[in-house]
């Protein structure tokens, strides 16, 4: 072998083993300085707002009522990872000041959860605004708001409080659920994970996007439904919608229990259509390889229902 290449072999080996050595005898100071218990930091709000905007990295966000009658922000956060609480133009501003250097984030080993927690004094609140990357949203009842904007990248986000505008959700890792709540729209849509709503009334349209996973509606109120979803189940429990339903599935069925609509447009390419209606309707309905069974009826709006890979199974509720 060439001399030369030997040699930049040995001096590159050298070079090698002499970084990790520094690597290793540098690391448990990396692992001390990442590894510093939580805080917990409280921030009273002396001035007044209408809306909150919240942009967090990794973080569970609550939203309460606040029992004693302040308006304050408690953080469970790290030393060197802490938010900032100020307000401005009107806004309840909460963000995080991430003061960590390169390699404390890169060696960074976390036992706990930080928190957001927001206590608020009164029940009225214009816009909530929150984007988070790793984290969760819990709105809880007793407030009511004109817009909820809550974007998230993996985690949970959970609204109980009223909405007099449009609640959207977008969650690309987690679930989404509306309980217990009013709105006039709501527009959700998650990449992997859940969509629940749970007795909920909303004055005009739900739209609903899933690729990954099942839909759940259960004693909803609308005008117009649109549920989409690549793979997962549909399920539709109580659920009276005054114009029109428009279901589809690629992978998966549409499951009706107890469900009405003036109209109803129901396809899946793999799966089965099955349930109950509470009215007449005039059934249109094909299955490609499987068995179709609707009830004969000359009154009632339409319902249309097809499937490739799949039976339709669909009666009045008695």
């Amino acid at each position: 072998m060439n001399k030369l290449l030997v040699g930049l072999l040995i001096a590159g080996s050298i070079t090698l083993v002499g970084g990790g050595a520094i690597m290793l005898t540098t690391l448990p100071s990396f692992k001390e300085k990442s590894s510093m218990d939580f805080v917990t930091n409280e921030h009273i709000i002396e001035e007044s707002f209408e809306n909150i905007n919240i942009d967090v990295e990794t973080a569970k966000v609550n939203i309460k009522q606040a029992e004693d009658g302040v308006n304050k922000v408690v953080c469970i956060e790290k030393e060197d990872c802490k938010h900032t609480v100020n307000v401005q133009d009107n806004s309840l501003c909460i963000a995080i000041k991430d003061e960590r250097e390169w390699h404390q984030k890169l060696f960074a080993f976390e036992i706990g959860q930080t928190e957001v927690n927001i206590y608020l004094n009164s029940v009225s609140y214009s816009n909530l605004d929150i984007k988070m990357d790793t984290g969760g949203l819990t709105v809880d009842s007793g407030f009511t708001f004109s817009k909820i904007d809550a974007q998230n990248d993996t985690g949970s986000i959970v609204i109980n409080s009223n909405v007099t505008g449009e609640v959207k959700c977008v969650c690309a890792t987690g679930s989404i659920k509306l309980e217990n709540m009013t709105a006039n729209s709501v527009d959700l849509q998650n990449d992997t994970g859940f969509i629940t709503l749970e007795k909920v009334n909303i004055a005009e349209g739900i739209t609903c996007e899933n690729d990954t996973g099942p839909i759940k509606l259960t004693d909803v109120n609308c005008k117009t439904l649109n549920v989409s979803n690549d793979t997962g189940t549909i399920k539709l429990t109580n659920t009276i919608v005054e114009q029109n339903i428009i279901a589809k599935n690629s992978t998966g069925g549409i499951k009706l229990e107890k469900v009405d609509a003036s109209s109803l447009n129901l396809s899946c390419s793999t799966g089965s259509i099955t349930g109950t209606i509470l009215t007449p309707k005039i059934f249109s309905c094909t299955s490609s390889t499987g068995k179709v069974t609707v009830p004969t009826s000359t009154t009632g709006g339409p319902c249309v229902a097809t499937t490739s890979t799949g039976t339709i199974n669909l009666s009045i509720a008695a």
